[in-house]
């Protein structure tokens, strides 16, 4: 009887041996693409497949899309606050998901580099729909940032896809133009002010009110435009450049780029395209003068536009933002800050274009400013103690003057790969000192040998794992540049 008991124990034994070894998960290997079926979308990051006869939730790796509820999205976990918008897009991220991956079958992929599964026990996985990544056709689409809190051996990849995405301002990305827009356009319009240039043959006569004394620049600036006289449009279109230096400065072959934004509801603005015009070769600005551009026809969008300023090198000189014209007289934008337009409470006559100036630029002590200081980035200290977006005045720049003459800084640019730019303000770096650019916020310290600066951002800005930080002069030269 006892041997029997015995025989049969171990019978029982074994079967429950033999059941547990059928429902082990079976091995997986990195950098093999498996078929699974896509049964249903969470949302458009995560979706439910069935694979090798389970149900699995798969998280799909490198990208992160916004949540379908506004208060459950964090500002400038988007390079935006606009919470609304992004659940818009959240939305907009399910909805192309599930049309694209709902009910077929496509492959995964794991990365050795990401592991298997996440701290909520998802499958990490890349998504390949007829053999191409979807996760990064999400990211090149607009519908996805990419989740840099994450590893993952596509990152750079995605990262350039990322970066294509957020420059159109399509997507997710065209949450932040209202937000631009909001900063650079103030609402109040400012006083008319009387020019005091004295005129030359490059400065106009028009009545356009002068660059005003709170407003110190030490580059050529887009000073003035109208985007919308009275009338037809076309051949009346103008820009207006300023040149606050000592000395000529030849803007032939310069562009103007002008991005076209389209609105289309109370928040979101749609990328409408690029117009380049080209300065004609050998146009000088006089010392303190003013040079207008007038085109043949109508470039100038009346509603929403940004105004770069490209020199012969590609780099970006100065850029403006409206929100638009909807007048059809001859008011006009004009800057009174850095960061800030007014629109004109008084119309201006038609001005005419002024002539291409091809007269030789005199060498004066004056402009042997114009030579390349010695201006270099000593240290970028990107990676800030604990959370990064926590301890913003743990991450820094800091630039340093190897020269032996005192260098004014102000108007010189810091900027990341994504174009964050930190505006220098009015500050002489002596010979042998330093500059500490922070992050965060705090109070400036201008004087003296070490000057701390702060960037008074909300979000860090420098990438822990590839970055490139570039300091462009208040010409819009390159000085330097530091990559990690």
């Amino acid at each position: 009887m006892m041997c029997k008991r015995f025989i049969l124990f171990i019978l029982l034994i074994s079967l429950l041996i033999a059941g547990c070894a059928q429902v082990q998960t079976p091995q997986l290997g990195y950098g093999v693409k498996y078929e699974v079926k896509v049964i249903d979308v969470i949302d458009g990051d995560t979706i439910e497949v069935q694979f090798q006869d389970r149900t699995e939730t798969i998280r799909i790796l490198g990208i992160d899309t916004p949540e379908i509820v506004a208060e459950k999205n964090k500002p400038y976990e988007y390079k935006t606050s606009n919470l609304e918008c992004l659940a818009d897009w959240g939305l907009k991220a399910k909805k192309f998901v599930n049309s694209k991956l709902n009910g077929k079958t496509v492959q995964i992929e794991f990365d050795e580099k990401a592991g298997l599964k996440d701290k909520f026990g998802r499958l990490l996985a890349y998504v390949y729909v007829d053999g191409k990544d979807f996760g990064k056709m999400l990211v090149e689409k607009g519908y996805a940032r990419v989740y840099v809190e994450g590893e993952f051996s596509k990152r750079n990849e995605y990262l350039k896809a990322e970066e294509r995405a957020f420059n159109s301002g399509i997507g997710i990305w065209s949450c932040r133009i209202e937000e631009i827009l909001a900063t650079q356009t103030p609402l109040t319009p400012t006083p008319i002010l009387t020019p005091t240039p004295t005129p030359t043959k490059e400065t106009l006569t028009a009545p356009i009110p002068a660059v005003p004394p709170s407003l110190k620049v030490s580059k050529v600036i887009i000073y003035a435009f109208d985007q919308n006289p009275a009338g037809h449009d076309s051949g009346k279109e103008w820009i207006m450049l300023y040149n606050p230096l000592n000395y000529g400065v030849d803007i032939g072959g310069w562009k103007f780029r002008v991005t076209n934004w389209i609105r289309v509801n109370s928040y979101k603005y749609i990328f409408g395209g690029y117009t380049y015009v080209e300065i004609p070769k050998g146009t000088i600005i006089a010392p303190k003068s003013y040079w207008t551009y007038v085109h043949s026809t109508q470039w100038l969008n009346d509603s929403s536009i940004s105004i770069a300023l490209i020199d012969r090198a590609g780099n970006s000189v100065d850029s403006v933002t409206v929100s638009g014209d909807d007048k059809d007289d001859n008011r006009y934008w004009y800057r009174i800050s850095l960061n800030g337009l007014a629109f004109s409470t008084k119309e201006v006559e038609r001005i005419p274009p002024s002539p291409p100036q091809t007269a030789t630029l005199e060498i004066t002590p004056e402009t042997e400013v114009a030579s390349i200081p010695e201006v270099k980035i000593y240290l970028v200290h990107y990676d800030a103690a604990g959370y990064d977006h926590y301890n913003l005045n743990d991450e820094y720049v800091v630039v340093k003057n190897y020269g032996d003459k005192s260098v004014n800084l102000g108007g010189w640019e810091l900027r990341d790969e994504y174009g964050h730019t930190y505006v220098f303000p009015d500050v002489t770096l002596n010979p042998g000192c330093s500059a500490t650019i922070y992050s965060g916020s705090g109070e400036d310290i201008t004087s003296g040998c070490d000057l701390h600066l702060y960037w008074g951002r909300t979000w860090a800005v420098w990438n822990n794992d590839h970055d490139t930080a570039y300091l462009y002069d208040s010409l819009g030269r390159l000085i330097d540049s530091y990559s990690w």
